[in-house]
């Protein structure tokens, strides 16, 4: 319970140092100190849920200083004492009601002041407030931040471990009798010493099952950072896309108006045929539903980038051009990372790793021990204390370790299908993005061609009509399909720049060719 408090108080203090004392240096330590915070906060809450109170409630008074003094394990200066506690208001715990009930309300129910509330999220909303660029996207990324808290609880699990290494120190209190060949009635305290001196590797295997851990919580996080970015520069690509379209419709209306108007005309003097003039306006139409499809496409796609962003899509200074530039600046086909597969290879590291924990077991633990008894109160009783080794292991516990190896084992196969289906996969995935990309270069080879060929015409068309001996529908046609066709080149230098992309995703290039690096370094942590 004093451990639950200590965590407790420390997170507490965290809390304000983070959000009372001024920004961070950087915007990357802002949302580091924000991941290890919510990785924080998560494990105080799992321990707080281990024994819910049946009815909490808590008296609170302000001003307080003595509970966050003694929390803290120090006494602030007075100013700084005064500084902060005009800022927060202290719990306190309601003497008639038990520790854990009390410690649950005052976790579960805090009461912040108002200014600390408006410190939080104006300090916290600097990094998830939004942005115009692709640096911006993974900081408004609730899926990142959530990775680079996950990276966080790993490594606290990792210095749990080492924590075993180190001196472990308890005490306890017993009433009644030292000893049954003696008068020795009364009240003791016993304090117990412990040091690890071997445990045949097992600690040791323990913390390369942690270490492991990390590593597939951090490539977890970089996948993250890769789907975000995968995600956010499609859907700008996407949103170009179809503002590109949208111009192409407005400057072929406004050729298309005058032939129309011009056709209406001749129909009224009796030169033209009523059925060529509808036939025109047939034409027309399709061209004004394909407007209103862009336009609504348009406002999807919009609604997506703030979404994504947290800014809305005319404030982006994202181009699609920067984007198709970085891919073809850099050779894509080059040999790629899959996290995927790198993943499945962690996992199967860690699967081994524990069932090498396992073994380790079986070969129990030597650990020094010092015992002090003080009598607190005593019927002819002294102190004593005792120094000595302690060895512990298991000889036979019913056939529970070769089950557990079992099951062992049976995790380690798995993972070793999983592992081999996901490198089938992710081959599968890149051969098929070669050549879905070939396939769409050579069309957008064709309908260039074509596209050239057709404005030939419509020139010759232009310089026909001049001299009279060329229609107003045909014209308007030919306008018609040109308009097609550069929306269709269009659509096919976006699915090209969209299956580039996903290459570089696949192949875990994404971040380098984009040049948005990740904010947590592997060596770093």
């Amino acid at each position: 319970m004093n451990k639950t408090l200590r965590n407790l108080a420390f997170l507490f203090c965290f809390f304000i140092s983070a959000c009372g004392s001024g920004q961070f240096e950087t915007n990357k330590e802002l949302r580091v100190q924000r991941a290890k915070y919510e990785a924080q906060k998560k494990a105080m809450l799992l321990e707080a849920i281990a024994w819910p109170p049946s009815s909490p409630s808590a008296e609170y008074e302000g001003n307080e200083t003595s509970n966050l003094n003694a929390a803290s394990g120090g006494v602030l200066p007075e100013t700084e004492d005064e500084k902060v506690y005009d800022e927060i208001d202290i719990p306190k715990v309601d003497e008639d009601k038990s520790e854990q009930e009390s410690f649950y309300q005052n976790f579960l129910v805090p009461k912040w002041n108002e200014n600390l509330k408006t410190d939080v999220h104006t300090t916290f909303n600097n990094i998830s407030g939004g942005g115009t660029s692709l640096n911006d996207a993974l900081e408004y990324s609730t899926e990142v931040l959530e990775a680079e808290a996950a990276i966080f609880e790993a490594i606290q699990e990792r210095n749990i471990i080492e924590t075993g290494l180190g001196l472990q120190t308890t005490g306890s209190f017993q009433a009644g009798s030292q000893s049954l060949r003696g008068n020795t009635n009364g009240l003791y305290t016993s304090v117990n010493s412990d040091k690890l001196l071997a445990d045949g590797g097992l600690t040791n295997a323990r913390l390369i099952v942690a270490n492991n851990i990390i590593d597939v919580a951090y490539n977890q996080y970089l996948l993250t950072i890769d789907e975000v970015l995968l995600v956010a520069s499609q859907t700008y690509l996407d949103y170009e896309r179809n503002k590109k379209i949208h111009r192409v419709i407005l400057k072929t209306k406004e050729v298309a108006i005058p032939l129309l108007e011009n056709l209406e005309r001749l129909k009224l003097v009796g030169q033209l045929d009523a059925t060529k003039v509808l036939t025109a306006k047939q034409t027309f139409s399709n061209l004004e539903l394909a407007e209103t499809e862009v336009l609504l496409r348009l406002a999807v796609v919009s609604d997506s980038l703030l979404d994504i962003f947290g800014a809305e899509a005319e404030k982006l200074n994202v181009k699609s051009s920067d984007i198709a530039n970085s891919i073809s600046d850099n050779n894509i086909l080059k040999e790629g990372h899959s996290f995927e597969v790198e993943i499945a290879k962690l996992n199967l590291e860690v699967a081994i790793g524990r069932l090498n924990e396992h073994e380790k077991s079986k070969w129990g633990s030597l650990s020094g021990r010092v015992v002090l008894d003080v009598p607190v109160s005593q019927d002819n009783a002294g102190a004593d204390a005792s120094v000595g080794l302690i060895f512990t292991k298991t000889f036979s516990d019913a056939g529970r370790h070769v089950q557990l190896k079992k099951k062992l084992e049976a995790n380690i196969n798995r993972k070793q299908n999983v592992l081999s289906t996901t490198r089938d996969a992710t081959k599968v995935q890149i051969s098929s993005l070669l050549e879905q990309l070939n396939s769409l270069k050579k069309t957008k080879e064709l309908n260039e061609t074509t596209k050239s060929n057709l404005k030939l015409k419509i020139d010759q068309l232009n310089k026909q009509l001049s001299i009279g001996s060329t229609e107003f529908d045909e014209l308007l046609q030919s306008r018609v399909e040109l308009f097609n066709l550069e929306r269709d080149l269009i659509n096919l230098e976006t699915e090209i720049s969209l299956t580039q992309l996903g290459f570089l995703r696949a192949t875990g290039q994404l971040k380098a060719i984009l040049k948005v690096p990740p904010t947590l370094k592997r060596e770093d942590l």
